[in-house]
């Protein structure tokens, strides 16, 4: 019965820590994204397209102007696990 008990909080301990990683990953992905939609809003209408790493995340962005709007689309996803991916699309306008 001990066995068991010992067994089920470990098992529990490490489901914890890994939604714990993925919720600080989560965290840092955002941070990320708001900081480039912040630099993208200094300059909304220079193009322009990238890849930054930031420890285990890497982003990959992009900027497109079609007339006079313009697009930015960047998403972060965690380096060893491709399913976690936190994405933006914003859009503004361009003086012509």
């Amino acid at each position: 019965m001990l066995t068991v008990g010992v067994l089920s909080a470990v098992g529990v301990l490490a489901v914890a820590a890994r939604d714990g990683r993925r919720a600080h990953a989560g965290d840092a992905a955002v941070a990320l994204l708001a900081a480039r939609a912040e630099r993208w809003r200094g300059a909304p209408c220079a193009t322009g397209v990238g890849v930054e790493r930031t420890g285990a995340l890497v982003e990959r962005w992009r900027v497109d102007r079609g007339g006079a709007l313009a697009t930015l689309a960047d998403t972060v996803t965690a380096d060893g696990d491709g399913a976690q991916c936190v994405g933006v699309v914003a859009v503004a306008w361009c003086a012509p």
